[in-house]
């Protein structure tokens, strides 16, 4: 089963899917467990890296907290907590430079803290508030009012909000910021839509292709130097939910599907380590942090040969998903296809065999008992190669060899000695040719009989 599938081509699909159908998008069995760093979680939603300090950030709604961990999920730390629902953590974003951490509340601010929460302050007013991105040269913090159908922002030192766009927008719950081109763009749930604009707003807001979408979009992260888009979405029908995450390009072109597995309900907020090319994103309703891997990088797999011989394949690296030609070691005949999912390289089809050198081999049956043993010689094979050998000096025939595992076995042959022609005659046409006696590869005249010219 293809761990990426391509949306390029395809139609608008129906809203809800069987479950089942979204089955022959999901990763090799195994893999589903790998994607998970943190589970047992009470509703995580708002996800933030640090990755300088080695560290993932994250807002736990059910527990009313912030909380972190280190990248590999272990040392999980309470960093703020909350006894007031309304003030519980939602959105996050991470100020790596003034050791700062973002984040909207339930009900009805944009805070800020310390890493390890202290000295927390408000930043703005702000009702019903999801989605949180930082643009760290202008200073400026940004949200989504999914309530009023608006995007927001106010200075990071705190000021008073403003309203940043609030045409045509029925429900926005993620913002994200790509520095690199000065852009904004938000996923808004009530209209399945992807829109972008300016930092300035002198930019025409555009809605990216979403012709591949078939859920409900949420959460957004953006590799700039890549020029690429990170989406999570999920649908439900009734209690199921099914999610996925997905890459396009960043006008929402060539979109793939990079994850969708039975255990994925609801993916919401995303990280992305551009450095490290791993993506991070929560599950809320499943109660985990899961990552993916993007990019297997090159290395040595250890692999079986035919012959049960360990042998050493060293592979380029690729991305998630992709599969890649690797040559089998010196010695051995063959080729590898290997398949990169989640940073880990195996092996999806091909062998290597051991080659058979040059040499020579006695066959010791399929010889008239009169004619003398053979030893055939015969140049380098491959593994599993067959070929035609012609017997040696004086003798005719071939000797039919298989080489199997750097071993050369006989499969048949019918070496024999020449035999000389007899004198006799033969009809030539209408003409009964007398000859003399021809010894065996030569070749002689027989002169026309009586009659003939």
């Amino acid at each position: 089963v293809s761990t990426v599938v391509s949306m390029r081509h395809h139609a608008r699909l129906p809203k809800l899917l069987p479950l089942y159908l979204w089955l022959l998008c999901a990763l090799p069995v195994g893999i589903f467990a790998k994607l998970d760093l943190v589970d047992g979680l009470l509703k995580p939603k708002g996800l933030a890296l640090d990755t300088s300090a080695g560290r993932i950030y994250w807002a736990e709604v059910g527990a009313m907290k912030i909380r972190s961990a280190k990248l590999d999920g272990t040392d999980i730390r309470d960093v703020l907590v909350k006894s007031d629902v309304l003030g519980a953590p939602t959105s996050l974003a991470l100020d790596s430079i003034e050791k700062k951490i973002y984040w909207t509340a339930r009900c009805c601010s944009v805070r800020r803290a310390n890493l390890d929460g202290s000295d927390e302050q408000e930043v703005a007013s702000a009702e019903y508030s999801s989605g949180i991105a930082l643009d760290r040269v202008t200073r400026k913090v940004y949200w989504a009012d999914w309530m009023q159908g608006r995007i927001m922002r106010a200075d990071m030192s705190g000021s008073e909000a403003e309203v940043f766009y609030s045409k045509n927008l029925a429900s926005p719950v993620d913002v994200a910021l790509d520095p690199s081109h000065d852009m904004i763009y938000w996923s808004d749930f009530g209209r399945y839509r992807i829109e972008r604009t300016g930092v300035d707003v002198a930019t025409p807001v555009q809605g990216l292709n979403m012709s591949w979408a078939v859920m409900q979009t949420y959460g957004i992260a953006i590799d700039s130097l890549a020029r690429k888009i990170y989406l999570s979405d999920y649908e439900h029908a009734g209690i199921e939910y099914t999610g996925r995450i997905i890459r396009t390009s960043l006008d929402g072109d060539d979109s793939e599907v990079l994850v969708s597995e039975p255990g994925m309900q609801m993916p919401t907020s995303m990280a992305l380590d551009t450095d490290n090319g791993i993506l991070y994103w929560t599950d809320q309703k499943s109660g985990k942090i899961q990552r993916l891997f993007l990019q297997c990088p090159a290395s040595t797999l250890i692999v079986a040969s035919r012959g049960n011989d360990t042998l050493e394949v060293q592979y380029a690296g690729s991305e998630h998903g992709s599969l890649t030609i690797a040559p089998c070691p010196e010695k051995y005949s063959g080729n590898l296809t290997l398949a990169c999912s989640n940073g880990e390289v195996s092996v999806s089809s091909g062998r290597c065999g051991k080659r058979c050198p040059a040499g020579s081999v006695a066959p010791t049956f399929g010889l008239l008992k009169h004619e003398p043993d053979v030893e055939v010689n015969y140049g380098a094979m491959d593994d599993g190669e067959r070929v035609d050998v012609p017997c040696p000096s004086d003798l005719v025939g071939v000797s039919q060899l298989k080489c199997k595992e750097g071993i050369v076995s006989v499969l048949g042959q019918n070496c024999r000695t020449a035999q000389p022609c007899k004198a006799g005659d033969t009809l030539v046409g209408d003409a009964l040719v007398a000859y003399g006696f021809v010894p065996h590869g030569l070749m002689d005249g027989g002169a026309c009989p009586s009659g003939f010219q």
